[in-house]
């Protein structure tokens, strides 16, 4: 029988749910700190059972599983949980040393849907991935969880440019593959998911001479970690595994079976999914003579012997019309209450998306007055925001061409404009779509990072013609909830709230 391998990746995140301007969370739940008990920090130290009951060990899930953290949720951590970050730093080290590459991937900085992203705005969301992944874990990152899944060709074109080896999609993401060569083997379709997960696939830029790798994890396996209960019995889990690796030829060479899932399951969805997994990886698949891998290992052993397309116009594991769900009523939503409807979501887009080039003119004109390169100045801004002597010395770099009488001046004026930019890239943070209302606490963290960019311009500019621009199109997102009838009324709530924590 031929090695097989097995990687479960868990996909960790949360939106930032911290007031822009206050850098203070919501009052009530701690939603942060609850997940972090029951699955974050719960991974980390997952009891290993035995008969009785008693606990013999205890796994960093960490070191056994892959795993991305979204940036901002790492922020989060850093400052309320700094010994889980250092046990995922751990954890990270510890599987180069076992198989040498890392468990940990990068993650897309703000969470946007990344085909839907300007070409500004893709490069700079991949560059803060990676630049932060790198501050985080000490070493660049080999491969990147696109938000939602989300894809397209111009996104895989940014992630190769970027030098990234590889990226996850779901199986319904491929559209057909072929045998790697001199570019004559046919096609053969691939939609509606029927691709073969067990192997990594070459796809080739249509743009450029690019490459990346992708994985498209086993659907099977996800949808039973994430809806059919199989994290109450690791070996039920291993089962699945077991099963799924069987498909298809015993002489297969670099069978790999693998599944991703909201790394959430493991413990928050799911109570105690964390000590499931743990046996999984650590006993039960070990013992069925399962290889426990990373996907940097099984690129480096087994590189692609077919290469794929992806379905073209963007796609996602979760809209099935691809990545509609943001910006269109296209049936796909969840938390949906009566009377609710979607038609909300192309307003919001369109607005935020008015607000984004008014805040990027600005952006313009500053730079042309200083004579600076400012979008250059945004992409490092992530890497640059850690110690306070460096930032300075890196601002000073990008205007010594200046007057030293004038340069406190205008490193004023970039953290103006670094600043709004960075709200104006949360305010694409792709929960803002995904759920059922305007009004919903998802939507208004968007609008609260686009009242802050809103409130950022009327000072700079002495006049609140964006801010009034920006509510007019409001009124076309129509919501259904008690007190609010669009969400004009919405982002008034929220800047009325914003006034009174001025007062």
């Amino acid at each position: 029988m031929a090695p097989r391998s097995l990687v479960v990746h868990g996909h960790f995140y949360q939106p930032p749910r911290e007031d822009p301007r206050t850098g203070r969370g919501p009052s009530g739940t701690d939603w942060n700190g609850q997940i972090t008990e029951q699955c974050y920090a719960a991974n980390a130290n997952a009891p290993i059972m035995n008969d009785s009951g008693e606990i013999i060990d205890r796994v960093n899930n960490y070191a056994w599983m892959s795993f991305n953290f979204g940036p901002t949720l790492l922020s989060w951590i850093e400052e309320r949980a700094p010994a889980l970050l250092e046990k995922l730093v751990a954890a990270d080290r510890a599987s180069v040393a076992r198989l040498g590459h890392g468990n940990a991937i990068a993650q897309a900085y703000s969470h946007a849907i990344l085909p839907l992203c300007n070409v500004r705005d893709l490069k700079t969301e991949i560059r803060w991935g990676m630049d932060d992944f790198r501050l985080r874990f000490g070493r660049q990152a080999e491969g990147m969880w696109l938000p939602e899944t989300a894809c397209s060709d111009r996104v895989l074109d940014a992630l190769a440019a970027a030098g990234l080896r590889f990226a996850l999609l779901a199986p319904r993401q491929a559209a057909a593959v072929r045998a790697r060569g001199d570019g004559t083997a046919p096609w053969e379709d691939r939609q509606g998911g029927t691709i073969d997960t067990r192997f990594a696939y070459h796809w080739r830029s249509p743009y450029s001479d690019r490459s990346i790798a992708l994985y498209f994890y086993d659907g099977g396996i996800a949808r039973a970690i994430a809806f059919d209960g199989v994290l109450q019995d690791s070996a039920n889990l291993v089962d699945r595994i077991q099963d799924a690796a069987a498909q298809g030829s015993g002489a297969d060479a670099g069978v790999l079976v693998h599944a991703a899932t909201d790394g959430e399951s493991y413990g928050h969805h799911f109570p105690y999914g964390e000590r499931c997994l743990a046996y999984a990886l650590t006993r039960e698949a070990p013992a069925r003579d399962f290889f426990i891998s990373n996907y940097g290992r099984h690129l480096s052993d087994h590189p692609p012997t077919h290469e794929a397309r992806i379905v073209a116009g963007g796609s996602s594991w979760s809209c099935e019309h691809g990545v509609e769900r943001w910006f269109r009523n296209c049936g796909c939503v969840t938390g949906e209450q009566p009377g609710d409807e979607q038609g909300w979501r192309g307003p919001l887009r369109d607005a935020m998306d008015g607000l984004r080039e008014a805040a990027a003119q600005y952006a313009d004109d500053v730079g042309a007055r200083w004579g600076v390169d400012m979008w250059a100045l945004r992409d490092g801004d992530r890497a640059h925001r850690v110690d306070p002597s460096m930032r300075h010395d890196w601002l000073a770099q990008s205007c010594d061409h200046l007057d030293a009488s004038e340069r406190e001046r205008v490193y004023a004026d970039i953290e103006t404009v670094l600043a709004m930019q960075r709200s104006a890239l949360a305010m694409y943070t792709s929960c803002g779509w995904f759920f059922s209302d305007i009004a919903g606490i998802e939507a208004r963290i968007v609008l609260r990072h686009a009242a802050s960019v809103c409130a950022t311009l009327a000072l700079a500019l002495g006049d609140d013609l964006v801010t009034r621009r920006f509510e007019e199109q409001l009124r076309y997102a129509k919501s259904h909830r008690t007190g609010f009838a669009t969400g004009a009324d919405v982002f008034r709530a929220i800047e009325q709230e914003n006034l009174q924590h001025r007062a």
